[in-house]
């Protein structure tokens, strides 16, 4: 209770009514798959498909002789991250994995900076800048590097290290041969540890260079020292620097570039390379470490003094002109991943499934979306096991909050992506092994233009599986109608056709196993559509997708909005409280016609007294409402009851 000391007025702010539920979101979507690049097990925000192409790179080639004898559809993440966007989707989290034995990082490729350390404190040898991929994969491959130009390759990494220099200041008195000391009109940006670079105007293609021991004023101490005569009037001295610049190739085209300038071996300055661009992991630890750039790492190692031990890595120093401080030394190999996409490797769930984790840093596989509160729909594309859709949906039910899109199978043995189509009686069998009121599953695969055509000129279609578009879909639905609009009689964007195509007949039979199914209405004029909402549970009173995710819907909605009662006192006032917020969201629930009844009273009731809880509750610290709604089902059939009326009226006297 406030104490009041001293008479006066005293304003105090109270809260006496509801607080109010905000409904959370539905259309988050999260997806598990294989990618050409980009970071591993760390779930990745996209808002777009460039967001995909600029994170992980291009799709998969099942064309590529390293990707011989994988089954249709381990390509799948690319096309239906696509999917996602193109039938409405707005915010997707993907997870990429690799398969085990996939390395983060490599051994070192480029010996660099040839330099003579001999007169700084008795070191010597060559610095070696140890060059990494970010991320595992086949990607880099090849990587080169070039000195001061450009090498024309197809593909891969390419790294062009060239010579910078700024903060230009002129002598401000003459420097002789054999000097170590440079008076400078400027020490802008010197500081001990750079490297000066002497140039004389009167013959600018020729330099020295010098590694600045410490600084006195605007008096630069340098090593080794100069060997000829720069005078004060026609000479230039600048801050020496080195840049890099990454270009990822694919088919001879630059598809990612990046540039990094001012860069040092100087551990000690701030434009150090390590620093500016990010040091790999340890071997074999497939997390992405901290760094700017998103294509590689690098580690620099060198100079060691003659007594064995390892000096500090510095700036370079040359003894003459003719010994320039970056000298390309090509000596590693040209391979920096494998992404060990085998058949053998892919046939264990295990690097989709993951590892679940206490701690959220080693979650991986589809354990990693835990990570991300937000996600409510669920789907691993084009990877269809029993033991993986298995997991899914158990991680699904034990989320509470999460909904499952499973694939179909495609035909067994089917490797190529022509001709993936499988029977309806396949699908059937699939259907048999689940029974969950957390996800659903779709039939036939749908069909685009082959993206790798053999030839040009006769573009075949070419079949991935429906999870993505179907999850966009949903998202669409979500966000134009609500979560309680079934997520069926809606348009399949984005694709050319169905692999298969099911008529009313056979959809007879499978629609009430739960399996729904994917139509062509083009005859109709009216295109190619989801034609099924149903859960593969069998119990009815989940039948429907829209009825289980409404459900989620409303049950995260309450259990995040009423978080503020925890530790209230627990007596009627509180459970007046929380009756009136939840009965003013449901009363908004109601109004989009996600409730039945023509009035709130009809639609729900929320009861929170004490018929709802004993005396034990109370004592031990239990708050127990009861809520019940009056949800709408999809008007899956539509029956028109037509007779012959004889007319005419009835007249009274």
């Amino acid at each position: 209770m406030p104490e009041y000391l001293s008479p006066g007025v005293y304003v105090e702010e109270v809260e006496r009514g509801p607080i109010p539920i905000t409904g959370v979101s539905t259309s988050t979507g999260g997806m598990v798959g294989l990618a050409e690049r980009g970071p591993v097990n760390e779930p990745q925000l996209l808002t777009g498909p460039g967001d995909f192409r600029r994170t992980f790179g291009n799709p998969l080639n099942p064309s590529d002789p390293a990707y011989a004898g994988l089954d249709a559809g381990f390509n799948a993440l690319s096309y239906a991250v696509d999917g996602f966007f193109g039938n409405g989707g707005q915010v997707l989290y993907v997870n990429r994995v690799v398969p085990d034995g996939t390395h983060g990082s490599t051994a070192a490729i480029f010996g660099l900076l040839n330099v003579d350390l001999t007169p700084n404190s008795g070191a010597s040898g060559a610095y070696q800048l140890a060059i990494s991929a970010a991320d595992p994969g086949q990607w880099p491959n090849p990587v080169m590097g070039v000195l001061n130009g450009k090498y024309q390759q197809v593909g891969g990494l390419r790294l062009t290290f060239t010579e910078e220099a700024s903060n230009a200041a002129i002598l401000t008195s003459d420097a002789n041969a054999g000097a170590t000391t440079l008076d400078l009109g400027s020490v802008v940006g010197v500081v001990p540890g750079v490297t000066l670079r002497l140039t004389d105007l009167t013959n600018p293609s020729s330099h020295e260079y010098g590694f600045v021991s410490s600084l006195a004023g605007n008096v630069a101490t340098i090593a080794p020292a100069i060997t000829g005569t720069y005078h004060h009037v026609s000479s230039l001295v600048e801050v020496w620097w080195f840049a890099i610049t990454i270009d990822l190739l694919r088919d001879g085209q630059i598809v990612v570039t990046e540039t990094f300038h001012n860069l040092s071996t100087n551990k000690n300055l701030s434009q150090f390379v390590e620093n500016a661009i990010g040091t790999p992991p340890p071997q074999g630890d497939l997390q992405r470490s901290a760094g700017a750039s998103n294509l590689i790492r690098i580690s620099v190692s060198g100079g060691a003094k003659t007594d064995g031990t390892t000096t500090a890595i510095r700036g370079p120093a040359v003894t003459t002109s003719s010994n320039p401080p970056l000298v390309f030394n090509n000596s590693g190999s040209n391979v920096l991943g494998d992404d060990k996409l085998t058949a053998a490797n892919l046939a264990l769930n295990d690097i989709f499934i993951g590892a679940d984790d206490p701690d959220p840093a080693n979650r991986t596989g589809l354990y990693a979306l835990t990570n991300v509160r937000d996600i409510s729909i669920v789907a691993i594309p084009g990877q269809t096991g029993q033991e993986l859709q298995d997991e899914l949906l158990s991680y699904c039910e034990n989320q509470r909050y999460r909904f499952a899109i499973l694939d179909m199978a495609p035909a067994v043995g089917k490797t190529d992506w022509h001709s993936s189509d499988a029977a309806p009686s396949d699908v059937q069998v699939q259907r048999g092994n689940f029974d969950s009121k957390y996800g659903a599953l779709y039939y036939p695969w749908l069909e685009i233009p082959d993206p790798f055509p053999a030839n040009p000129l006769n573009i075949q279609n070419v079949g991935i599986p429906p999870s993505g578009h179907v999850m966009g879909i949903y998202a669409r639905s979500d966000i134009t109608r609500g979560v309680h609009k079934a997520p069926a009689n809606e348009v399949v964007n984005n694709i050319v056709d169905f692999s298969h195509h099911v008529d009313t007949g056979t959809q007879d039979i499978l629609n009430p196993l739960g399996i729904n199914v994917l139509r062509d209405f083009r005859p109709e004029n009216r295109g190619l559509r989801v034609w099924g909402a149903r859960t593969i549970s069998s119990d009815t009173s989940w039948k429907y997708v829209s009825t289980r995710r409404l459900f989620i819907f409303l049950e995260k909605s309450i259990e995040l909005g009423t978080q503020w009662v925890v530790f209230e006192p627990n007596n009627q006032i509180l459970w007046v409280r929380v009756k009136q917020s939840i009965s003013e969201f449901l009363v908004d629930v109601w109004r989009t016609g996600a409730l039945m009844g023509t009035k709130p009273s009809e639609a729900f009731y929320v009861t929170c007294d004490l018929t709802t809880m004993t005396q034990s509750d109370l004592e031990n610290g239990r708050l127990i409402v009861e809520i019940g709604v009056a949800v709408t089902y999809p008007a899956e059939f539509v029956i028109f009851r037509i007779g012959q009326w004889a007319g005419g009226s009835t007249v009274t006297e």
